[in-house]
């Protein structure tokens, strides 16, 4: 081992944090050969007891680094359905004074400032191919909205495929619109980051659907939500995390 690393430095580089599968393959080959050669004394002259332990010990714990992030992977493919609402989740609706009779207007929509999460959001989508992230929208009735929304979306959110980009009407059951255009919701976590009480306890009537509320700094004053509130992306990681290895939250 290098001398003046930290053995959780050294553990990064020599496990290849940040690389690819064939990568973490190939220092999984080597770490396992390594700690066979040691506990088969092949290599006892090179080291004294006490470094004997010491290195073994890391070598198994990169072994285990490697083993739980292959289980995690494999676990989380194509079990998790990440809903995100737009409005008021990944968007600032209001972002204007009298927006509730401005966003009749052309350009409102298309407009519409992030909020932070987006682009992270956005990223998991790039960059995670075990969670299948979908924009699931209410329209209101009006000459720009939908195709203003879809605008946004491939602008702000690019890396999101946009057959998944689903729009439903004002107050109509966005669980309802899922449950008819998406396929194996059944065997699947469907989760909903939303703004909106209503639109999380009508989501939570159906078995493995999971609301998240999003608190955006203007929501949540009457703390009628009784649920999970998401206040980060870093929150949200980590229930992805969870649900990934263990297939719940708590």
């Amino acid at each position: 081992m290098p001398l003046g690393i930290s053995t959780t430095k050294w553990l990064h580089c020599f496990c290849g944090a940040g690389s690819g599968e064939p990568l973490r393959n190939y220092y999984y080959t080597i770490l396992s050969k390594i700690c066979q050669a040691i506990f088969n004394k092949k290599i006892k002259k090179f080291f004294s007891q006490n470094s004997k332990k010491y290195l073994t010990t890391v070598l198994v714990y990169g072994i285990i680094r490697v083993q739980k992030e292959r289980t995690v992977k494999n676990k989380m493919e194509k079990t998790i359905n990440l809903f995100v609402d737009m409005d008021g989740t990944l968007a600032k609706f209001y972002y204007k004074k009298n927006c509730l009779e401005k966003m009749y207007e052309q350009g409102y929509f298309e407009n519409l400032p992030l909020y932070a999460i987006a682009k992270k959001i956005d990223r998991l989508a790039k960059e995670d191919t075990c969670v299948q992230i979908f924009v699931l929208s209410a329209c209101i009735k009006s000459d720009y909205c939908e195709s203003e929304k879809i605008a946004w979306l491939l602008k702000c959110m690019p890396n999101i495929n946009p057959k998944n980009f689903i729009f439903t009407k004002v107050g109509e059951s966005k669980v309802k619109k899922v449950l008819e255009t998406v396929d194996n919701v059944d065997n699947t976590i469907n989760l909903l980051l939303d703004d909106y009480t209503k639109n999380l306890e009508d989501w939570e009537k159906h078995e493995n659907f999971i609301g998240l509320k999003f608190i955006n700094g203007l929501n949540d004053t009457t703390k009628s939500w009784k649920g999970i509130k998401i206040k980060s992306y870093k929150q949200l990681l980590e229930l992805l995390k969870k649900l990934a290895m263990y297939g719940k939250i708590n």
